[in-house]
């Protein structure tokens, strides 16, 4: 677990994500195994393998719900939904967080250029 944590630190995110994979096959248990999810989540993210990143720290959340992960992996979330292109799911994460400063802009430059103006005919 540990070679997982500092190969992510080092940006070696194949490296983490391999090592933390393995470590998670190891029966990991409480906070061990919370931080293999985290660092494997983050380093599949860095990778753009977001579905497989979503999967990690859905998991994370699920499982820890009260543990010292819970906000960051929430925040990894939101990121992952509007990386992907989730705007919507980004949006709604970034409200659950309290993030008001991430609502304001999504909802100012991502979601009203992304928006097609409705056209209405004359009857």
């Amino acid at each position: 677990m540990r070679a997982a944590q500092a190969s992510e630190e080092l940006d070696d995110n194949e490296a983490a994500t391999s090592l933390a994979g393995r470590a998670l096959q190891n029966r990991l248990s409480g906070a061990d195994r919370a931080q293999a999810l985290w660092t494997l989540g983050v380093a599949q993210y860095r990778l753009r393998r977001f579905v497989d990143a979503r999967k990690s720290l859905t998991t994370l959340v699920r499982d820890y719900p009260n543990g010292r992960l819970i906000e960051g992996a929430r925040r990894q979330l939101a990121m992952i939904a509007e990386d992907a292109g989730d705007i919507d799911g980004a949006l709604e994460r970034y409200i659950a967080l309290d993030y008001d400063l991430d609502v304001s802009y999504f909802v100012d430059r991502l979601m009203t250029r992304n928006s097609s103006p409705v056209l209405l005919e004359a009857s």
